[in-house]
């Protein structure tokens, strides 16, 4: 109070326009800021046979600022992420023995739940084949595994219980004779089916492929034989990628 040198003038009305228009400035971020939504997603990660499946990692990455969020399913096969953002999420699920799940989801500010299904997951065979003399018999068929106990498969809700199946009947493709239009390495692929009892039920030709060397590789294929390939102790049927590659000497 004693200093004389203090400016004790009211303020002028610039120096008060600057002031509100600084506190305004200040106010709504922090407004936005709180008000803000943020949600959560949940949910249960499943097999088809709706067993719960603990363990399973779950991503979600933000399309537009690619921020990754992740976490596991809990021992019962649940899951949560909090404090999302409102925006459009990139999703991929995935356990070893299944499937990998890509989708997408949506959080609009509300929280979100979801039941995500895995399917199991596909084999794959690679073969090479050659148009010289035959290197080895082909072995004689192995009895099947024999089934296991199926007490309480789904005990507790809680399922992912594979059993892989095991080839029991090999053949090999032939390579085709007498062709005058094929190349070096000829490339075959196809998707084939497991049924539930171990035949393969379906081939399909994945295009382009000769089709000579194509029905050479599904005449073989179509001969092979796998025990059961078991989820919670039942029988399922499973997807089969086949590469054949057909090779002169």
């Amino acid at each position: 109070m004693l200093n004389a040198r203090l400016n004790r003038r009211p303020l002028t009305l610039p120096a008060r326009i600057a002031i509100v228009v600084a506190l305004v400035g200040i106010t709504l971020p922090i407004a936005a800021l709180a008000q803000a939504t943020f949600s959560s997603f949940s949910g249960a990660v499943v097999d088809p046979m709706n067993g719960l499946l603990p363990k399973a990692t779950l991503v979600l990455t933000n399309t537009r600022t690619q921020a990754k969020y992740e976490v596991k399913t809990d021992e019962a096969g649940r899951f949560e992420f909090v404090g999302l953002p409102p925006a459009d999420y990139v999703l991929e699920a995935n356990l070893t023995g299944f499937s990998t799940l890509r989708g997408t989801v949506s959080i609009t500010g509300q929280d979100v739940y979801q039941q995500i299904r895995l399917d199991v997951g596909e084999l794959e065979e690679t073969i090479t084949v050659t148009n010289g003399p035959p290197r080895r018999p082909e072995p004689q068929p192995r009895a099947k595994r024999p089934l296991p106990g199926c007490n309480g498969a789904l005990a507790g809700g809680i399922g992912g219980r594979i059993r892989p199946p095991v080839k029991i009947r090999d053949a090999r493709p032939q390579y085709p004779q007498g062709l005058t239009d094929a190349k070096a390495e000829e490339f075959v692929l196809l998707d084939a089916l497991i049924a539930t009892d171990g035949t393969v039920k379906e081939v399909d030709i994945v295009p382009p492929a000769h089709l000579a060397f194509a029905a050479a590789a599904v005449e073989a294929v179509r001969r092979w034989e796998f025990d059961e390939t078991l989820l919670n102790c039942v029988p399922v049927e499973v997807a089969m990628r086949v590469n054949v590659t057909f090779r002169q000497e």
